[in-house]
Order: structure tokens, then C-alpha cells, then sequence
């Protein structure tokens, strides 16, 4: 079976201290981000490609440090996520900086504020662009069947307006240079990535559409101006490494192939080197072990490649390792839990009452629109599997129990299983299972063991095959 050649978007982020200070400016060395708004929480996440992790909660009145000195190289990107749903807006950050943050519930927006007005001013606007920073597979919505001289018409209209915003960019006295390069540098690499649209969106189960010569020498030729192949990416960012991913999977059509997962970590280590290399293949690699994949054989290249005791090849062994948990011989998974009658109960009672049944975890929030999304989904694979010993549970991180109670009357008034955490912040499960983006699923078997701790979502026909042949054994 093909394994999906899109490319799996990554959040890698960093995790940095938080302070309960309302108050507060930035010290040398280290930017301040303030949550001024009255009720909101604010998500947050860092684009460091050093590490990886859950995303950042700012509760209101939150003041977050982030110190240059220690973990980050300058500027650094934030992320806010556009109405909890897309990453839609980003603003940069460099030491000495405070910005200030507000959630419009009307707008579904966050609203900067900060001594460099412009440049967030700036940012915002980057998100409701063509070539904005959300991600190239919703910007040009072209079938494989749109001609390549009509997809590149329009893709030289954007190219031209992206140059004009960079010439506006660069004579902007209010915007800092070190900003300024960093935004001409994350416009060029989006706009080479749209470029790359034709190759992306190739259906791994339809035959290869041929790229025509117009097509490859305009991708040929905006690759050798970004210098694709030298140290185009400094500082390394999300955008440097999905670039990279999506010119390999170029390299890889234009010699008949499709540019799958281990087609782009071959081209990938044999043509590229430094740091780049080294986190492009963590993520294809983790990418893989995402889609269910078998990651062995690149994993042990990988560990060849830069040391069993590498952090990223630690980080692979330990996400497989959760595909073998036995959850009833860990107490410290054993949490305490509301159900929707209000009453406690804990994690193993669940467990236990469901013995002898494949589990299908789905963890969710109130607060989380793609949660909501996958809900109906959700709620037809539970009818479907109502007899044929599959339940699925809803465990809820939501923090706020009255919320949670209203959201259960909307959504879930028929599904039996529904739970919330009473400490989310402490939960043995989550801080077990690494789970901070949500919406997150989970496969336990019959036994009581997890099978797949990053299970597909209820709308993917991949989740029947594993659960029916989880029921088979």
C-alpha cells in the first residue's frame, strides 16, 4: 500500500517558563509576550526547530519569557492559531521585545500589541494573504487536471505581488532588518512552496501526471535563485524544512516516482548536509511512524547516520515505545476522571469495565474547533461499531466543567462514554502520552494495551481496517 506523499504538517516547538506576572518588560537577552485579555486562553506555538512539544497555554494575566541566551537563535517566530483552527497568524519576536496579546472572541483573531506596532502590524497581514504563512495545500485550489500554463499564469501573478510586498518590506524604516529578512525569506520560501503544488497534491493511488518542461525549468530556476541546495534556510524554520521535503519530492517525479516518504528521505541524505538534513529526515521519519508506517529500516539509518544516543533518534525509540503500553500495569496512568453524570471515576475503572473491547480513545476540548470537526465522524464510527465489541470513549482536556457539561447537551447527548479529566494539567495520561495538540486518538486492544498511540481520525478509511483487525485477534 502507497503511503501518502503529502507532507504531514509538523509543529516543532520549544517550551520556555512561565511567570504569573502581569506587569512586566523584556531584559536583555529575553522577550516578554503578555495575555491582557480578560478571559481567553491563548495558544501558542514557537517555531525552534531544536525541539518538539505540546503547544503553550497563555491563561489570562499569563506572562510568557523566552531567553535568547539559552534556547532560541534571533528572530524567533510565534504562532497563533486564527480562531483556534488554522495557524494564522505569526509575529517575530528578538530580544528585548514585549508584545501583548488579545483574543477577539467576535473576530476569532488575536490583536498585537507591542512597541513594534508596524511589524506586527505586518504579520497579520502575511495571514490573509495568497502567499501567507498558513500553509500551501488551501491556496491554490487546482485539480491534477488544470493545465501547467494556466497553474504557472497564475502562480507568476503571486510571485510578482510577493515582490512588491518585499520592496515594501525592506523600505519600511519602522520594520527592524533582522525582521524584515526574515519575513523576505519565509514569503520566497512560501511562494517557491506553492510552486511545488502540482507535485504535493499528486495522488499516490492515481497514475503520475507528467510535468511538462515549461513546468520543471520554472521550478529549476526559483530553485537555484533560493539556492536550495546551500544554506538557504538560517535560521532553520518549518517552512526551510517542508520547502526542502517538497523540492525532493519534485527531484523524485521528475525521475517516474512518486515522492513518498522514503523517496524523500533518500534524495534528502545523499544530497543535502548540516542541520537541515538532520531534522528534515526526523520528520519524514516521524511523518511515516504518523501514517501507522513501518519506520525501521530509517530509523537504523538514521541512528547511522548520527548516533543511537542522537536526541531526535531518542525521541522515535520513545514514540514507538507507546505503541506497547500496558495501561493498567502503570499507576500513575490511573487518573481521576468526571463522567457525564458528574460522579468520579477512575481511568483503570474505565478500563476495567471495558475488558474484552477495542477502545478507541478520542481526546477533544469544548474549545477545539478541528475536536468539533472530527465529531460527527466520531459519533457514526461509534453506531457502527456499537455491536461488535468497539467502544469509544471521549475524554475531554477541557479545564472549565460548565462548558464541558454544555458542549456534552450539543454534541455528545448520546454517547455513553464521555468523560473530562479532574486535573488535566497533572494527568498521568497526558503527560504519558505526549498529548498537547488535539484532537488526539488512541487505540487500546483488548488487553487493555495501546496498540497505536497516534491512531488516524475517525474519517479516515485506514481506522476500520486497524480496528477490525484488532477485533479479529
Amino acid at each position: 500500500m502507497k503511503v501518502s506523499k503529502r507532507l504531514c504538517l509538523l509543529f516543532l516547538v520549544i517550551t520556555v517558563n512561565f511567570s504569573p506576572l502581569h506587569l512586566v518588560k523584556a531584559k536583555s537577552g529575553e522577550a516578554v509576550i503578555i495575555n491582557i485579555g480578560k478571559d481567553a486562553k491563548v495558544f501558542l506555538y514557537y517555531e525552534d526547530t531544536y525541539l518538539d512539544g505540546p503547544p503553550l497555554n497563555l491563561l489570562s494575566g499569563d506572562t510568557l519569557k523566552v531567553d535568547f541566551n539559552k534556547a532560541f537563535s534571533s528572530p524567533v517566530m510565534v504562532y497563533t492559531p486564527e480562531g483556534f483552527k488554522h495557524l494564522g497568524m505569526g509575529f517575530l519576536i528578538m530580544p528585548g521585545d514585549t508584545v501583548k496579546l488579545d483574543y477577539d472572541a467576535i473576530q476569532e483573531s488575536i490583536l498585537f500589541k507591542g512597541k513594534h506596532q508596524a511589524e506586527l502590524y505586518f504579520a497579520k497581514q502575511l495571514g490573509h494573504l495568497p502567499y501567507s504563512l498558513k500553509g500551501p495545500f488551501d491556496q491554490i485550489s487546482y485539480g491534477s487536471k488544470t493545465p501547467f500554463e494556466e497553474f504557472l499564469a497564475e502562480w507568476h501573478k503571486i510571485s510578482l505581488d510577493s515582490e512588491k510586498l518585499i520592496k515594501t518590506l525592506k523600505f519600511s524604516p519602522a520594520i527592524r532588518p533582522e525582521i524584515a529578512s526574515y519575513f523576505e525569506k519565509a514569503i520566497r520560501l512560501r511562494v517557491f512552496q506553492i510552486l511545488l503544488i502540482p507535485v504535493i497534491t499528486q495522488d499516490a493511488d492515481k497514475p503520475l501526471r507528467p510535468l511538462d518542461k515549461v513546468y520543471k525549468d520554472a521550478v529549476t530556476s526559483q530553485a537555484k535563485k533560493l539556492k536550495i541546495f546551500g544554506n538557504f534556510a538560517d535560521p532553520i524554520s518549518i517552512d526551510a524544512i517542508y520547502t526542502l521535503r517538497a523540492y525532493a519530492m519534485f527531484l523524485a517525479r521528475i525521475n517516474g516516482k512518486y515522492g513518498e516518504f522514503g523517496e524523500q528521505y533518500e534524495i534528502i541524505r545523499n544530497d543535502y548536509q548540516g542541520k537541515l538534513k538532520e531534522l528534515a529526515l526526523y520528520s519524514i521519519i516521524k511523518n511515516l511512524d504518523a501514517a501507522n508506517e513501518d519506520i525501521t529500516p530509517l530509523l537504523k539509518d538514521y541512528k547511522e547516520l548520527y548516533g543511537k544516543e542522537n536526541k531526535y533518534a531518542l525521541k522515535l525509540v520513545e514514540r514507538g515505545k507507546l505503541n506497547n503500553v500496558n495501561l493498567l500495569a502503570d499507576f500513575k496512568l490511573n487518573d481521576t476522571l468526571y463522567a457525564s453524570n458528574n460522579q468520579e471515576i477512575t481511568f483503570f475503572d474505565i478500563l476495567k469495565k471495558n475488558k474484552g473491547k477495542v477502545i478507541y480513545l478520542d481526546l477533544w476540548a469544548s474549545w477545539c474547533k478541528p475536536c468539533l470537526e472530527e465529531m460527527p465522524a466520531s459519533l457514526k464510527l461509534a453506531d457502527e461499531y456499537r455491536n461488535k465489541e468497539v467502544v469509544v470513549l471521549y475524554l475531554s482536556i477541557d479545564e472549565d466543567h460548565e462548558k464541558w457539561e454544555n458542549s456534552l447537551i450539543d454534541l455528545l447527548i448520546d454517547a455513553p462514554e464521555t468523560y473530562r479529566f479532574k486535573n488535566v494539567e497533572k494527568a498521568g495520561l497526558k503527560e504519558k502520552f505526549k498529548i498537547g495538540a488535539i484532537p488526539r486518538f488512541l487505540i487500546i486492544n483488548k488487553e487493555g494495551v495501546v496498540r497505536y498511540a497516534y491512531a488516524p481520525r475517525p474519517h479516515e478509511p485506514k481506522l476500520e481496517e486497524m480496528l477490525d483487525n484488532l477485533l479479529a485477534k
